[in-house]
């Protein structure tokens, strides 16, 4: 049978795990029970058992074992087989004594697994179980019985995993920890369970427990790993995990470390594993097997140059070569290495070295199994930082220096983001452990030692050696200076006897004295007493260390010349006055100018602006080196006089008081004024002066301001008199209004302030002024404005002040215009109707009618027209009057309608007139409008009006409502390539015309731009919208072919959710169907998939591989060779044919593919042979693997 799934060769040894079981007179024994704690009943304390949120709790246990249990790349899983469990209950069984347990929230060492128990499986965790002792049901099992020595009889409850597999590896590995409830009382001295681990070879005899310690400690059991008991000492004890005596986690009394089981296994070989666990004599205090899951390991492993194994990824920095081994080493065994999922030309030997990061696989074909070997390793590349040795240098100290050896880091590495660590040995720098040197910002040290430093970016380094070296000692020496004086007044100092290195600088600072010149010298020059600081500073580098050596020196003296000032008590001053000069600084002066003593005051009376100068002369003898200077300025005397400012009255009036400057002097030249309210203040020209003269605001009608008038040296002191004007006050009262029954009025303006003596006159804008003008009531009679005029004349200046007032005299003499209505324009006689008049206040109506209301109730007998004037609020008369008709006679019915052609489905309003209410013929209700919804076609309505007392129309009036059919589009969205045109059809129709969002007016338009277009499609009556979409489909891809008995069936991904068609021969013939009969093998096939009626699809080339299991090298055209050319240009393609020995005699390669049934030129001899091929899926990208067998008929 051919066998598509070719396996990985490594499957997992199983371990037999032999629990040493001692009999005992008496098993029907009792627990000591624990009652539950809160620490039992809290949510999380257990591990999870079979719980239903996890997928894995209803695996069947085929796929626990393949799923969970088993690792080791590839296909590693294909080559397990018969896979089976007792007691074989239904992974729906909550009794079952096997499943999948996961950690959950608690600490337990595998987070997750398979278990099997000799009791319930779900009671090892989920909750609080005080009892442990499950019936399953089953008996003993001889081939555990056999592994640990005892009779079947004795086992209860015996449970077991087994299954078959192919070794792919040279060894298998897994870890298990083993439980149980006989961890109480002094059961582990004399009782355990029956636990074993069996592995053997199928066909062998017997089986291999590898349920056992290392280095022969015995099997894994209660009696042969326990703690202290009172009965019995500690046994194997390092591999005892702890007694659970909080009952957490599991429900089993204790249990053993995680333990690791290994088997050596010959590659190709098939083996039979089987897990067994049973009670010992009765069913009491279960015991359990935890299996972590994926760590039964059956793969590949890739090793280190040691033989030890690798981890899942490793580092490699600058491309430093690292080699990499197979761990499977045996006869006929062939190798492929890859990188980045890409062969390797010519890495085909157990070992490859790697020069470059990726992810590198190994695939090792073992003879006889269809599944390679697989690893994988991921290398991790990085790059060194760059670094060079380096010198730091510090400042001198006895004994130790301190080091701040982080300083040095920019001058060892200037690699971005490079980290630094700093040893006194070279071993402990390139180990990178933790020896570092604890604080090295302050490290101490003599000097003459070397730091190695440690450069790090990720995980690459380089290790770089800093010489520490101690600078030499500075010392400053300052020969001590003399003292400063008069005929001394500058000295050098000395400090040319210091001791420096060369390269240092010299900088002088001082305290109370003054630096001439040379501050950074060992020699300044100096004139002033002080203190005298000399810092010598040497930089080493890197680090910028600056060493400095301090000393200060003082300098005492008194060499200082005074600083001369003078003062007078007026500087400006007016021709003919005097003024005293006061100098200060010195103990005597010698004054300038001519003037004599020497004393500190001098008074002066200068006739011109003069400047006056002093030199001071010190208590030490020092002459001032600078005069003091003063300049008393002279002016000569001018003429100032009183001023008046005269003001028209108004309410708020302020005065601009530099107004009256040229009233109060003419002199020529600078002038200033400065006003006060009082004269004490300008007399004493202080800081009270008026703040803002030019917005000055008097405190009553007449006052007198004081105005301080200076040229600088002269002043004066004037008054400035401000008058106003009697107070005149214009006020008129409003005026009534000019009307039909108000023809004239009189202003009134008497309440006018006035002074005796004024002049009145009155004009207008629009009015008329019938007398009164030069009054202050004057008489209009028009509408329009009218202005006041008040003028006085004051003195002194004979100041004229004019002063307006206007107001506005409205006029209504319009005349109302009437009009008239009826309540109803029509009645039957003996009814009445209601006239309203409007457009007045009263009215005057005609016809004999009493009352000047705005409504009479008349009922006549006959048609009467009806007559009434208005009259307005100011009394005036419409000119003509207002007239209305109100006919007798039968009403006069009239029917109109919202619209009289519409669409199916539209409803529309009738709207009755003529009467008071209506007869609507084949329609409910009397009012005067209907609703109605008319079917297809043209419908008739008729409505009679009826009058109040019931009297009818004698016809009816009629409408005619035409309803034409609804609109309806074909319109649909439509799929096409990015590019290609396609159409957009919207349908035909009875009057249709068209107005898509193009622009366009045609039925059907054609577009090339994918996107959402709309029509409006109207008939002449209504509307409508239509929408549709053109799709550039996202293309469908092939995701699988499979091609069986001359059955194709290609499967593909439909992203845009069309409909798909199908072709094998280039697109010539579609079909809608995935399925593909009556195929050729060998054969190659376009095969193509698109959107249904796309022009635009993906295609694929597709070899119809099959192998013919008998083949005759008669070179007569027909089974004379085996051919993988059709799939060897596929990825990951490799062909191989084994004899039944399992030696190969025939590898594929790019240059040859066929077999021809020979070696190396020779026929083979005929016989049974194996073939296993490989390729690369096309459409899936997955994996093809075939073998099998093939008859070779050779006629040598």
């Amino acid at each position: 049978m051919l066998n598509r799934r070719t396996g990985n060769l490594f499957l997992a040894l199983f371990f037999a795990f032999v629990g040493s079981l001692v009999l005992a007179q008496n098993r029907e024994r009792t627990g000591v029970a624990k009652k539950p704690s809160a620490a039992t009943m809290k949510a999380g304390a257990f591990i999870d058992v079979n719980a239903l949120s996890y997928p894995e709790s209803s695996y069947s246990i085929t796929q626990l074992v393949k799923d969970v249990l088993i690792s080791g790349g590839g296909c590693a899983t294909s080559n397990v087989s018969n896979v089976t469990v007792s007691p074989n209950l239904q992974p729906t069984n909550q009794n079952r004594s096997w499943g999948y347990f996961n950690k959950a929230n608690t600490n337990f060492p595998f987070s997750k697994g398979i278990i099997l128990s000799t009791g319930y499986a779900y009671k090892g965790g989920n909750t609080y179980y005080a009892d442990l002792s499950d019936a399953l049901g089953t008996g003993g099992d001889d081939d555990l019985a056999a592994a640990l020595g005892l009779p079947a009889t004795d086992l209860k409850d015996a449970t077991y995993i087994e299954f078959d597999f192919v070794a792919a590896s040279t060894e298998i590995t897994f870890r298990y920890l083993f439980a149980s409830k006989e961890y109480q009382q002094n059961f582990p001295c004399t009782i355990t369970d029956g636990f074993a681990l069996l592995l053997k070879k199928v066909g062998d005899p017997s089986y291999t427990n590898l349920a056992v310690l290392p280095n022969g400690a015995g099997p894994v059991s209660v009696t042969n790993i326990h703690p202290q008991y009172p009965n019995c000492g500690p046994k194997n004890e390092t591999y005892y995990g702890g007694t659970n005596t909080a009952q957490i986690e599991t429900n089993f009394n204790g249990r053993t470390i995680p333990l690791t089981a290994k088997a050596t296994v010959i590659p190709g070989q098939t083996y039979h594993f089987k897990m067994a666990l049973a009670d010992y004599q009765d069913r009491n205090f279960d015991s359990a097997v935890f299996l972590e899951a994926g760590s039964f390991d059956i793969g590949v492993k890739i090793l280190d140059p040691a033989g030890v194994q690798l981890p899942a990824s490793v580092n490699m920095c600058d491309n430093t070569p690292q080699t990499f081994t197979a761990s499977v080493q045996a006869p006929n065994v062939t190798y492929q290495w890859f990188l980045n999922n890409n062969q390797i030309n010519g890495a085909v030997n157990a070992s490859y070295t790697a020069t470059q990061p990726g992810v590198y696989t190994v695939k090792v074909f073992v003879p006889g199994n269809s599944c390679p070997g697989e690893a994988t390793v991921t290398v991790v590349g990085g790059t060194s930082p760059t670094v060079q040795n380096s010198t730091l240098t510090a400042c001198y100290a006895a004994g130790n220096a301190t080091f701040n050896l982080q300083s040095a880091q920019a001058s060892i590495s200037t690699t971005p983001g490079a980290t630094f660590s700093y040893y006194t040995t070279l071993a402990d720098a390139n180990a990178g452990n933790t020896s570092t040197i604890p604080n090295p910002a302050t490290y101490q040290s003599p000097g003459g030692q070397t730091v190695y430093v440690r450069v790090g970016t990720g995980f690459c380094f380089k290790v770089a050696e800093l010489q520490l070296v101690k600078a030499p000692q500075m010392t400053v020496s300052i020969v001590p200076p003399v003292a400063l004086t008069c005929a001394n007044s500058q000295i050098t100092l000395d400090a040319s006897a210091s001791v420096y290195p060369t390269g240092a600088t010299f900088n002088w600072t001082t305290t109370g004295g003054n630096i001439v010149s040379g501050g950074n010298t060992l020699n300044p020059v100096i004139n002033a007493p002080g203190t005298y600081t000399l810092t010598i500073t040497k930089t080493y580098q890197p680090g910028d260390v600056n060493c400095t050596a301090v000393a200060n020196v003082t300098v005492t003296g008194d060499s200082a010349p005074p600083n001369t000032g003078l003062t007078a008590t007026k500087i400006k001053i007016c021709k003919g006055e005097s003024v005293t000069l006061t100098a200060t600084g010195g103990v005597t002066y010698n004054w300038g100018n001519g003037l004599t003593g020497n004393g500190n005051t001098q008074t002066v009376s200068p006739t011109a602006t003069t400047t006056y100068t002093v030199v001071a002369v010190g208590a030490n003898g020092c002459v001032s080196q600078n005069p003091g200077t003063i300049t008393i300025e002279v002016s000569e005397p001018f003429t100032a006089q009183n001023a008046i400012l005269h003001k028209c009255y108004q309410p708020g009036l302020t005065f601009n008081l530099t107004e009256a400057q040229t009233q109060i002097t003419t002199a020529a030249g600078p002038i200033t004024f400065v006003y006060y309210v009082n004269q004490a203040d300008a007399n004493a020209a202080n800081a009270n002066s008026i703040a803002n003269p030019t917005t000055y605001l008097p405190t009553g009608s007449n006052q007198t301001i004081y105005v301080l008038v200076s040229n600088g040296g002269c002043s004066y002191v004037v008054s400035l008199q401000l008058l106003t004007t009697p107070e005149t006050t214009l006020t008129i009262a409003a005026p009534q209004t000019v009307t039909c029954t108000t023809p004239q009025i009189t202003i009134d303006a008497s309440a006018s302030v006035v002074p005796a003596g004024s002049t009145i006159n009155w004009t207008t804008t629009g009015g008329n002024i019938v007398s009164g003008g030069t009054t202050l009531t004057p008489v209009v009679n028009a509408g329009g404005t009218y202005t006041l005029t008040v003028t006085n004349v004051s003195q002194p200046g004979n100041l004229s002040c004019t002063y307006t007032a206007t107001v506005t005299v409205q006029e209504d003499k319009v005349l109302p215009v009437a009009a008239l209505v009826s309540s109803q324009p029509r009645i039957c006689v003996g009814e009445s109707v209601t006239l309203t008049a409007s457009g007045g206040v009263t009215y005057n109506w005609g016809n004999g009618l009493t009352g000047n209301g705005s409504t009479q109730v008349v009922s006549p007998t006959n048609t009467t027209t009806y007559t009434v004037f208005a009259v307005g609020a100011n009394g005036c008369v419409s000119a003509t009057p207002a007239t209305v008709t109100v006919q007798v006679g039968p009403p006069i019915a009239g029917i109109a309608a919202s619209k009289t052609k519409i669409c199916e489905g539209e409803s529309v309003t009738l709207t009755a007139t003529g009467g008071i209410t209506y007869n609507w013929v084949g329609l409910p209700g009397n009012g005067n409008t209907q609703v109605v919804t008319p079917p297809v076609g043209t419908t008739t309505y008729s409505v009679y009006a009826l009058g109040g007392n019931g009297c009818s129309s004698t016809v009816p009036a009629t409408i005619k409502i035409e309803v034409v059919p609804a609109i309806v589009s074909t319109l649909k969205d439509v799929y096409a390539c990015a590019g290609d045109k396609a159409v957009l059809d919207a349908g035909a129709g009875t009057n249709y015309t068209y107005l898509w969002s193009t622009g366009a007016t045609t039925q059907t338009i054609t577009v090339n731009t994918a996107g959402t277009y709309s029509v409006t499609i109207s008939n002449g009556v209504c509307s409508k919208v239509f929408t549709a979409q053109l799709i550039n489909p996202d293309l469908p891809q092939f995701t699988n072919v499979v091609y069986e008995n001359h059955i194709l069936t290609l499967t593909a991904s439909n992203p845009t959710g069309g409909t798909l068609e199908y072709s094998i021969d280039g697109g010539i013939i579609w079909q809608g169907s995935n399925i593909f009969t009556g195929v050729l093998n060998n054969t190659n096939y376009r095969l193509m998939v698109r959107v249904k009626d796309a022009k635009c699809g993906t295609s694929l080339d597709y070899f119809t591989f099959i192998i013919s299991n008998a083949i005759t090298p008669n070179m007569d055209g027909i089974n004379d060779t085996i051919d993988f050319t059709g799939v060897s240009g596929y990825k990951n393609f490799a062909a191989s044919i084994f004899d039944r020995y399992g030696a190969e005699v025939f590898k594929a390669t790019k240059g040859d593919v066929i077999w021809k049934g020979s070696l190396k030129g020779s026929n083979l001899p005929t016989g049974t042979y194996w073939y296993r091929v490989q390729w690369e899926n096309p459409a899936s990208s997955k994996l093809e693997q075939r073998s099998g067998w093939i008859l070779l008929k050779n006629r040598n």
